[in-house]
């Protein structure tokens, strides 16, 4: 009769829990040992194609740390653009009472070892050749001034041969890889030569020729 009584009890104090909203929790996952799920959140929003395309673009070459040196010139510096062009990106500075020419490479880049020249010495003029005298600068194969004549011909192979220029102190040679009617010249110590173990001192860029004379 006990039992049945302590049964009763049992029945009733459940229901009341239960319509009083206290009824059991469930086991967590902690408690049945399940380990929780792990997801790290990103940080940002994952790049669209759109964005790495405005990234890529805004990476265009426009400061002298990226230019390379091609047929075409050098960065900006493009053969055939008017003097006038040149001035308005300060990458010359004029100099009208100058006694050789009136204008002057800019301070900076005659710094960076960069020298041009424009088919005359007026305003009017377009720029006609554009030279490296330093390795800050690489071809787009990736040759530059210091590298010796042997390290260019595994760039280029076949492409690069060695011609004679007319220049101002007679004959010389000049390792050349030529691209239309233009040409890309390395020049080495004049009292070396295009020999083997010969470092590049300048790269020019220009119109081909077969003379190659100095400016001012």
């Amino acid at each position: 009769m006990l039992c049945h009584v302590r049964y009763l009890v049992a029945i009733v104090t459940m229901s009341l829990l239960v319509g009083c909203g206290l009824a059991p929790a469930a086991p967590s996952s902690s408690a049945t040992g399940s380990p929780a799920s792990s997801v790290s959140s990103p940080v940002g929003p994952p790049s669209s194609p759109a964005a790495a395309t405005s990234a890529a673009a805004s990476a265009t070459p426009t400061t002298p740390a990226v230019w390379t040196i091609s047929s075409d010139g050098l960065g900006p510096l493009v053969l055939g653009t008017p003097y006038s062009a040149i001035l308005a990106q300060g990458l010359v500075v004029a100099t009208p009472s100058g006694e050789c020419r009136p204008w002057e490479v800019s301070p900076a880049l005659a710094a960076d070892g960069v020298s041009f020249d424009f088919s005359g010495s007026t305003f009017t003029e377009r720029l006609i050749q554009v030279s490296v005298h330093t390795s800050k600068y690489a071809t787009i194969s990736g040759a530059r001034v210091g590298m010796t004549l042997h390290q260019i011909q595994a760039i280029y192979g076949t492409r690069l041969v060695i011609e004679t220029k007319d220049g101002d102190g007679g004959p010389f040679q000049a390792a050349v890889v030529r691209a239309g009617a233009r040409e890309v010249a390395f020049l080495f110590p004049w009292e070396i030569g295009a020999i083997d173990t010969a470092p590049v001192e300048t790269i020019v860029s220009r119109d081909w020729s077969p003379e190659m004379h100095g400016g001012c």
